[in-house]
């Protein structure tokens, strides 16, 4: 199987049926639940197109993706059935911090690493914090500075030389994209816009913390400059809220169903491509 069909064409693909089947679902809480599943699927299905099925007990960083992406659905999917959002913001954030936390295990000792992890956790909170806002819109808006942010990822890891982290990253800039392509489409013939919810955006965030953390420790050749710059792709998205409400509101239906989400992914990939500049500068010449 070609890279690009692992990374691209199945986590795509999976994502946007499965996200087209439970567009129509009546309740919102199960809609979002659903919307989680798709964006946890298609990671998934392109994770074990490239890497195959993890052993029972992970060892290696890449290893322990699969569990880290089921706990970020979970993580937030549990404690909403019982509290309220903000709660579920923490365990999600809780759950990144895990993660990160996990992936560097070996090195907790040293106190560059804990740096690392809080500054990890501090991108993801404010990825989550972000894409809350965004999904207050429309579940479109809310993916598109994460297809930014994985795509920025992706070139970023590349030019530092690990390829395999690169795909990763890519498949979550392609499952991303799915669930923003069905939500559009979905709000222009509903005249409803759709949520992304929190497990969504959990299995997305949680992945990419996952990834950058991998690329921090593991992959020496990689830019931590462009790194950084790259994760304020969601926070940098979250500034259309100074635009006119006529541009990117709320108000269902219409191209604003097309613009908003046009307009986040322009501004989310402002940091993004200077990411990618400062990476390709920094990268070494072969």
């Amino acid at each position: 199987m070609s890279p690009f069909v692992a990374a691209v064409a199945l986590p795509f693909t999976v994502t946007l049926v499965l996200a087209a089947a439970g567009a129509g679902l009546p309740a919102l809480r199960w809609r979002q639940a659903w919307a989680g599943l798709c964006a946890l699927a298609g990671f998934l299905v392109g994770y074990v197109a490239l890497e195959g099925w993890p052993p029972l007990v992970a060892v290696a960083s890449k290893q322990k993706f699969f569990a880290i992406a089921v706990g970020g659905f979970a993580a937030p999917a549990l404690v909403g059935t019982i509290a309220r959002r903000r709660t579920t913001l923490a365990a999600a954030l809780l759950w990144a911090a895990c993660a990160a936390a996990w992936i560097g295990v070996r090195r907790l000792g040293e106190l560059a690493t804990i740096l690392a992890v809080v500054l990890l956790v501090a991108g993801a909170a404010l990825a989550m914090v972000s894409l809350e806002q965004l999904d207050r819109r429309r579940a479109s808006s809310a993916a598109a500075p994460l297809i930014a942010l994985g795509g920025g990822f992706a070139a970023i890891a590349l030019q530092g030389a690990s390829a395999s982290l690169s795909l990763l990253a890519a498949a979550v800039a392609a499952s991303a994209g799915a669930m923003a392509l069905v939500a559009a489409v979905a709000e222009l013939l509903r005249g409803e816009p759709l949520r992304l919810g929190a497990s969504a955006a959990s299995v997305f965030t949680v992945a990419l913390t996952a990834i950058g953390a991998a690329l921090l420790w593991f992959t020496p050749k990689v830019d931590l400059w462009a790194l950084g710059v790259a994760a304020l792709a969601p926070g940098s998205g979250l500034l259309t809220r100074l635009l006119p409400p006529a541009v990117t509101g709320s108000r269902a239906g219409g191209l604003r169903a097309l613009i908003d989400p046009a307009v986040v992914l322009l501004f989310a990939g402002v940091p993004v491509a200077i990411a990618i500049l400062l990476a390709s500068r920094s990268a070494p010449l072969e």
